[in-house]
């Protein structure tokens, strides 16, 4: 799904019906208007919680800074790439 669907009628029916449903069937958006580092909103994008969070605790047990290395521009990586782009997610489901 491409972001401009969702500036169309059916579009904003459908995000609209997700905002207010997804969170019923376990379902949440990462990407939200609202985040302050990482990526920008993605309204196509919403993520299962019973299975996204244990990769995500997963990937916090096994991944720091330093395992991101080895291509070339990795010096310019800032430490904080973990913590906003993997863990400045809104996991927000209750």
């Amino acid at each position: 799904v491409e972001p401009e669907y969702f500036k169309s009628k059916d579009g904003k029916k459908v995000y609209d019906w997700l905002c207010s449903n997804a969170k019923a069937f376990g379902f949440f958006q990462p990407y939200t208007e609202n985040r302050k580092t990482g990526y920008v909103e993605e309204k196509w994008h919403w993520s299962y919680f019973p299975i996204s969070s244990k990769l995500l605790s997963r990937y916090i047990e096994l991944i720091t800074i330093d395992d991101i290395k080895g291509f070339q521009g990795d010096n310019l990586l800032p430490s904080s790439f973990i913590e906003d782009y993997v863990l400045g997610i809104n996991n927000n489901v209750s």
